[in-house]
């Protein structure tokens, strides 16, 4: 229960998601326009969905691993292939439900434009899933890097196979 509280609730994604939302509160208007608030819903969209197609092609790359004994390497090491995994589980959930809900966010509010005034709670709702999703991407993202860093620990560790023209000279010299 604890790591759930850590890994979801007390997560550096949750943290600048909701100092979004302050700043949002902060320095957003008492009232916004339904036109500005499209406008920024339609880049929102365009960023997540290009953002999830890159991070669901990134999971395939992944899961494609052909070396089973670098993933056995990391997994020894400090379990960083199962991190991946769940970062990357969790961030594209968290990736879909933003453009899913900015998608239904934005339809609602390119109906109700000629109304005038969006709902501000809306927008830092928005403000916040938008957020999370993003830094949750980055943290994903960072966890990747790390399993590069230990893919050059392991090809340096590693020892090569012999060659099959190194086992036939060795087979003549005997």
């Amino acid at each position: 229960m604890r790591t759930l509280i850590n890994r979801y609730i007390v997560s550096l994604d949750t943290i600048v998601a909701l100092i979004a939302v302050i700043m949002a509160c902060i320095f957003l208007p008492d009232t916004i326009t339904n036109k500005f608030c499209t406008t920024v819903y339609g880049m929102a969209i365009n960023v997540l969905a290009i953002v999830f197609s890159i991070f669901f092609a990134s999971l395939a790359v992944i899961m494609s691993f052909p070396d089973n004994e670098f993933i056995r390497f990391i997994e020894a090491e400090d379990k960083l292939f199962s991190q991946l995994l769940g970062y990357f589980r969790d961030t594209l959930f968290a990736l879909f439900v933003s453009l899913v809900s900015t998608i239904i966010i934005y339809i609602i509010t390119a109906y109700l434009t000629d109304t005038g005034i969006a709902d501000r709670k809306v927008f830092i709702f928005f403000c916040f899933i938008f957020t999370y999703s993003l830094v949750s991407t980055i943290t994903a993202v960072d966890v990747a890097l790390k399993i590069t860093g230990s893919r050059a620990t392991y090809l340096i560790n590693r020892k090569e196979p012999k060659s099959d023209s190194e086992l036939d000279s060795e087979e003549v010299n005997e």
